[in-house]
């Protein structure tokens, strides 16, 4: 079972990314940086390397490298090729490509076996607290096909992780049977020169149902543990999937969530891609034990977390021999992505 950071109560109930039904999109502000070196290629993009828990709505943008480029995109005056503005999600502001590195000078050929980290971040607002922060970490194994510019990518999630706020109270495992369900995942997307000449990874939207079987994006979530559209994706025997607590609270919540998700990012080597991700959730608890935590939830509201760089994507190509399966991704975490 794995056993992440403390977590209240309420914050648990969006637990694996959902919210009360609240589906405004992350306002990512953009924050590309200028090259020391001037150059075209070699553009030192924005900042915030942390990747991990931003309970204090962390997210600020490095200084390091130049001056920071405000939303929208316009071009600084000291003397370097600034981030062109990345595209700009429905309802939000432009992406930044939250990395610190220097991007490639040229187009990488991104065919091949790579692991990817998603990070989404967001804020669980409660009577009976302060906002929390916590962030829904993702760890997926797949293999890209590229054929120009377009990117094909088919795999599998392997790991599912919580990081809460450090003020958290009650603690979150998420069952291994859940952590570990290898959920299928196919999306695509393209890898195309950005105006500066650096290679911009873009995935547009995708949505994902959990514990449900939904016919597109815009159905309504189940609210009723006897909804035919309602499965066992955990196969644990009951509806949806299941959350355990412990601590302040002892018990198990059912539910359903959805999520979406889009990348905006920056190859920085030919193995290693880094930036942005947009990332909004839902979630319905169909029932809980003991009961009352089902009551409690309705009671919370769960929003993304709109500070610069608090939702964040990592990729890293790998071998066959290195990662031929999700047992041993979930071996290797701690050190993939460093």
């Amino acid at each position: 079972m794995r056993t992440p950071r403390s977590f209240i109560l309420l914050t648990l109930l969006a637990v694996g990314c959902g919210s009360n039904n609240t589906s405004s999109d992350a306002a990512i502000s953009e924050a590309g940086t200028l090259s020391e070196a001037g150059s075209t290629a070699d553009v030192a993009i924005s900042v915030d390397e942390a990747g991990g828990s931003h309970s204090d709505v962390a997210g600020s943008i490095s200084e390091a490298g130049g001056l920071a480029v405000e939303a929208g995109g316009s071009v600084s005056e000291a003397g370097g090729s600034a981030l062109d503005s990345a595209s700009t999600p429905e309802g939000g502001v432009a992406t930044a490509y939250c990395t610190s590195k220097l991007a490639l000078a040229s187009m990488p050929d991104l065919s091949g076996i790579w692991v990817a980290k998603l990070m989404g971040a967001q804020i669980v607002n409660s009577p009976l607290t302060k906002a929390m922060h916590n962030q829904n970490v993702y760890y997926q194994l797949f293999t890209i096909q590229q054929t120009g510019n377009a990117i094909t990518i088919d795999g599998h999630y392997c790991d599912r992780t919580e990081v809460n706020d450090a003020s958290a109270i009650v603690p979150v495992a998420i069952p291994n049977a859940w952590a570990y369900t290898e959920t299928v995942i196919h999306r695509t997307g393209e890898i195309a020169a950005s105006a500066a000449g650096y290679p911009v990874l873009n995935l547009p939207a995708l949505f994902e149902a959990i514990g449900a079987h939904l016919a597109s994006p815009s159905d309504t979530m189940p609210t009723a543990a006897d909804d035919l559209r309602v499965w066992d994706e955990d196969n644990d025997g009951q509806p949806g999937i299941t959350i355990r607590l412990s601590g302040l609270v002892t018990g198990s919540v059912y539910s359903v969530q959805s999520q979406t998700t889009t990348v905006s990012a920056v190859a920085v080597s030919p193995t290693r891609v880094e930036g942005a991700l947009t990332f909004v959730s839902n979630q319905n608890v169909l029932a809980s034990d003991p009961s009352t935590i089902k009551t409690l939830y309705a009671s919370s509201t769960t929003a993304p977390d709109s500070a610069v760089c608090a939702s964040t994507f990592v990729m890293v190509k790998v071998t066959a021999a290195d990662a031929p399966d999700c047992a041993s991704v979930r071996a290797k975490e701690a050190t993939l992505f460093k």
